[in-house]
């Protein structure tokens, strides 16, 4: 019998956050995204941060849709409610990551 190699069922969930962290640490870590991002605004960081997450969420929510990852959610208004869940977590998990990895970070 041939067993199949292990596989990773991603969820939207799991992508999201993924990519969210991944965000936080291109825009701390990279020289010149890092470059930029140093000199805006405070507040326009956060709004960017979030419309970024936003845009992460609603891609992965998309991706469900068109049956590319398993989510369970429906593409309707609970698929848009759980949408806005996958956000409120990427969001969290972005800033958490952006706090504990900083350069200058102290813990």
């Amino acid at each position: 019998m041939i067993v199949p190699p292990y596989t990773f069922p991603l969820t939207a969930e799991q992508l999201a956050l993924i990519a969210a962290s991944v965000a936080a640490l291109a825009f701390d870590h990279l020289p010149g995204l890092n470059a930029w991002f140093n000199r805006l605004d405070e507040s326009f960081k956060r709004a960017l941060m979030a419309a970024l997450t936003l845009l992460i969420a609603a891609c992965s929510q998309g991706l469900a849709c068109l049956g590319i990852l398993e989510t369970g959610y429906a593409c309707d208004q609970a698929g848009i409610l759980a949408t806005i869940g996958i956000w409120l977590g990427a969001i969290s998990v972005n800033q958490a990551t952006h706090l504990l990895t900083k350069p200058g970070a102290r813990g």
